[in-house]
């Protein structure tokens, strides 16, 4: 701040006045909040940030709000859901907002039918269109950088499609490529790792560049035509191919052991996915054996093999017709 006195002086008589100069005012011309619609489940948290324009404003104090803290809580930017249904999450900065519309769903639970318009029930409702089964419930985002950058929103869960492939091969030509395509799960670590959509994405990548043109992962095909037939809602991640991790996952759950000591001691997840997939005319059961996403990156014959699920979980070529299943995060 600079001062000064003006001093004005007519017919013998002075008068003064101190004026104080200040830096220029710069006003908040805008509040971007990093979603502008979210959904969660009870219980589950979101991050938002707020990014204001201009940089350079001279009042970037945020006030954050919720209009229905019954319904979901925010602090600091950190959104809680609290209760089934709507509230409009506010960030406001110098008289400006920007707002984010979030719904707070209830949970879902292993077995529930998952619908083409984004939904789920535990009891299947016939006038609406079943795409899959929900298999996990939990963040399928927290060990999958790709899956949360492209689709953050997808923390409630994974669903496993109606129906399966059969005889699909993962890589016909795989002995003239004669490499692995993505950093595979050695033969004695843990299975511990949900991350089919980043190695779907990665298969996508290396199947369009042109230099691979002679030796494509053929087990796309089976997932391309998959999405072709069953529409996935843009709530979800779409279907991809899944890692062995999802696959035991629908089996047996959470199972944290290595690898190669899956047995198949406990089938309560499956027998609940059966079960429910019984009721739903056309849906294929889930069986013993399935086609993984995830390489088997080894030494000498198993460069040319894949994980599957087989019981016990095992690496077989990728020159070998296997049943193939897709998934979707919600």
């Amino acid at each position: 701040v600079v001062e000064t006195n003006i001093t004005a002086t007519a017919g013998g008589i002075t008068a003064s006045c101190l004026v104080k100069v200040s830096d220029a005012t710069i006003a908040v011309e805008a509040v971007e909040l990093s979603h502008s619609e979210a959904s969660l489940a009870v219980g589950a948290t979101l991050q938002l940030t707020a990014t204001i324009t201009p940089e350079n404003a001279t009042n970037k104090s945020i006030t954050w709000s919720s209009t229905d803290d019954e319904v979901a809580t925010v602090v600091d930017g950190l959104v809680t859901g609290v209760a089934e249904g709507e509230a409009t999450i506010m960030a406001e900065a110098d008289g400006m907002f920007g707002i984010c519309t979030v719904t707070v769903i209830a949970p879902a639970n292993i077995g529930d039918y998952y619908y083409s318009d984004g939904t789920y029930s535990t009891d299947l409702d016939t006038s609406k269109s079943v795409i899959g089964v929900v298999f996990y419930t939990g963040d399928p985002t927290a060990n999958d950088a790709i899956l949360r950058r492209d689709f953050p929103n997808c923390t409630h869960g994974l669903v496993l499609a109606l129906t399966e492939t059969n005889n699909v091969f993962w890589q016909k030509e795989a002995r003239a490529y004669n490499q692995t395509l993505i950093s595979g799960i050695e033969y004695t670590d843990p299975m511990n790792q949900i991350n089919g959509y980043n190695n779907t994405k990665a298969i996508e990548a290396f199947n369009a560049a042109e230099e691979n043109a002679a030796w494509p992962v053929t087990a796309m095909n089976a997932l391309n035509d998959h999405r072709r037939t069953v529409a996935a809602p843009e709530s979800s991640s779409g279907w991809y191919f899944p890692s062995i991790k999802e696959l035991n996952l629908a089996f047996s759950g959470d199972y944290q052991g290595p690898i190669t000591d899956f047995e198949n001691e406990d089938t309560t997840v499956k027998d609940t996915i059966n079960s429910a997939l019984m009721k739903v005319p056309g849906s294929k059961s889930y069986n013993n054996d399935y086609l993984s996403s995830t390489e088997l990156d080894a030494l000498n014959v198993y460069d040319m093999m894949v994980w599957a699920l087989y019981i016990p979980t095992e690496g077989i070529s990728k020159t070998a017709g296997i049943s193939f299943r897709a998934v979707l995060a919600f």
